[in-house]
């Protein structure tokens, strides 16, 4: 799955490229614009969260069970981040559709 994140990320990126040098239209800049934020929002979270967090052993050592603690609080921090970065690239692209379905972007 991750090969096709970075194939549509490298693919939306390139049509960026393509609507900056050409006057192909705003709509097709600002959609591959939203389908780059997607995919890497998507590929940042499936490298983020690849593996679980580790579990605290309370047979470990004092350093062993802060460091698990810590990561599992990294790893809190990492999914409110990713959740806001979700809704904010929810809100992109619906303002993206209106602008396109109202005629407003060319």
């Amino acid at each position: 799955m991750r090969p096709l994140l970075w194939a549509l990320a490298i693919g939306a990126f390139l049509a960026i490229g393509v609507g900056l040098f050409t006057t192909t239209g705003t709509a097709f800049f600002l959609g591959a614009l939203v389908v780059l934020l997607w995919s890497l929002l998507m590929i940042a979270t499936a490298q983020s969260f690849a593996h679980p967090a580790p579990a605290v052993d309370p047979a470990a050592g004092m350093l062993a069970r802060l460091k698990a603690r810590c990561w599992r609080g990294y790893l809190r921090v990492l999914a409110i981040v990713t959740t806001v970065l979700f809704a904010f690239v929810v809100y992109v692209s619906i303002r993206a559709v209106a602008l396109i379905a109202r005629g407003t972007v060319g």
